[in-house]
């Protein structure tokens, strides 16, 4: 049991009640799970699993039927779980969905297309999952190799800065400049109506104390880790996004030996004034050299929706891979944003793409998440694990490291409170049609299915027919499989 959880995570609230079972059972080693996997591993037939000494692509095997939560899957293309785990924490946040449906998409902006038709089918599709592979092909970086396990936060912001690009070479669009008289005037793009924000850095020279501020529009913030934890499990020093500082207050009130880091402080830690000296010097252009310097990050505009990566993931020469830290980070339902020494601005959690794994070349990536325009005192989650979608709750995801050290939070989606009046968003009329054909069809393809799935049981029931001299029974009203009145063949076996 313990590798086949391995072989096939993402499922928590699946396997808690098994792990308290099994509590008092040896857990085996990563190398004998390895061994099992590649033993017992299944054969592939141009491209076709053999399941059970049958031969059926993988599609006829999934359940017809939709999940009871109501919402639908993304099936996994060959390791896209990264792309799968962004879509849905996209789709949930629902201005962002609203603003994508509704949307005017010119031809130059073919990622907006594929997207606007991957939320179509999320919000009107009979199937339990689609496949979001139309939506790949458009919107998959370059350099990422088909097949291969990606980051799903370097997706995430290759796609929104597509989107952006893509719309400004329509010409009613605005230009990269923002202008400190219209600080909004940013906004007026799809992507930063939502997820936009504005942060201003500015670094002063220890020598001449003359200071460079800097203006820039944000989506999402990388938090870094304490210099303590990077150490831990790195061989050289660390350098990320925002330079690991000492932290001695992000621990969290848990039991020594079991603590977690705050998100809260380490949030507070990343707008703390930070000192760049020795190999992190900065070039001061009024000296004309390398100098010790101070830099401040203040977030001057607020984003409606606050996107956090934390950045679990660094380079180790030892390895000659991207390892990780494996800290758990406590995620509060409600943060605390500061803005400046005296403001904070109150965000509301909604979605966290979580990793399992030990390394960012490998391992899957699930979703908790639920609707963006929900109070957050209200538990209506769900788990997004590729074609599967579950009932899950914030108390799942808030205890999920602890019962699995491996799977931990890595992006987190706030909204800022209070709520605005929902939206509902309009389709366009051929995105309709698009999904209600689709859906024509899936009805078909499941009769097709069942019709076939009987002549199957009819023709096992007359070949092991014993009786020559007597017909099968008569047809009524006996029910059974759906086979008229073969419900009463029951009653000719002999236990």
């Amino acid at each position: 049991m313990h590798t086949v959880m391995y072989l096939h995570p993402g499922f928590p609230d699946l396997y808690d009640p098994i792990l308290e079972v099994m509590k008092d059972s040896e857990a085996p080693s990563l190398e004998k799970m390895h061994n099992l996997l590649t033993e017992n591993q299944w054969g592939i037939l141009d491209q076709k699993y053999v399941i059970g000494g049958e031969v059926g692509t993988v599609n006829s095997y999934i359940n017809c039927l939709r999940s009871e939560t109501g919402m639908t899957g993304l099936m996994n293309l060959g390791n896209t779980c990264y792309m799968n785990s962004v879509l849905q924490a996209l789709y949930m946040t629902e201005r962002f969905c609203v603003e994508v449906l509704q949307a005017i998409s010119s031809p130059q902006e073919t990622v907006l297309q594929k997207l606007q038709e991957v939320f179509a089918y999320l919000k009107l599709t009979q199937r339990p999952a689609v496949s979001p592979s139309d939506f790949l092909y458009v919107s998959k970086p370059a350099w990422f190799e088909p097949g291969d396990q990606q980051d799903c936060s370097e997706f995430l912001r290759f796609l929104l800065d597509q989107i952006e690009e893509q719309q400004k070479s329509v010409p009613s669009i605005i230009s990269d400049s923002v202008s400190k008289t219209d600080i909004c005037k940013y906004r007026q793009s799809l992507v930063n109506k939502v997820f936009g924000g504005l942060i201003t850095t500015c670094y002063t020279c220890m020598m001449c104390t003359k200071s460079s501020i800097h203006e820039d529009v944000f989506t999402d913030l990388h938090i870094a880790f304490p210099e303590e934890h990077c150490k831990a499990v790195q061989d050289q020093p660390v350098y990320q996004t925002r330079s690991t500082a000492k932290c001695p207050d992000v621990l969290s009130d848990e039991p020594e030996g079991k603590q977690s880091l705050s998100l809260e402080n380490l949030v507070w830690n990343y707008f703390q004034t930070e000192k760049l000296q020795g190999d992190n010097q900065y070039h001061c252009d009024n000296c004309g050299k390398l100098s010790d310097a101070e830099r401040t990050v203040l977030v001057t505009d607020p984003p409606e929706h606050l996107v956090l990566s934390l950045l679990r993931f660094a380079y180790s020469t030892s390895t000659q891979s991207r390892r990780k830290f494996f800290t758990n980070v406590t995620c509060p339902q409600v943060l605390k944003l500061p803005i400046d020494k005296n403001t904070e601005v109150l965000y509301s959690l909604y979605a966290v793409v979580v990793h399992s794994g030990v390394s960012a070349e490998s391992g899957h990536y699930y979703t908790y998440a639920q609707s963006s325009e929900i109070e957050s005192e209200t538990d209506r989650w769900y788990l997004f694990n590729d074609s599967h979608v579950s009932f899950s709750s914030y108390k799942s995801l808030s205890n999920l490291s602890k019962r699995f050290p491996r799977d931990t939070a890595y992006v987190l989606f706030y909204r800022k409170q209070p709520l605005t009046e929902r939206i509902q968003p309009h389709l366009k009329e051929e995105l309709r049609e698009m999904v209600a054909k689709d859906n024509a069809n899936f009805l078909l393809e499941v009769e097709l299915k069942s019709k076939k799935q009987q002549e199957k049981i009819l023709k096992n029931w007359t070949s092991n027919w014993k009786d020559d001299d007597s017909p099968p029974p008569a047809g009524g009203c006996g029910g059974g499989l759906g086979l008229g009145g073969m419900g009463d063949i029951v009653n000719r076996f002999v236990f």
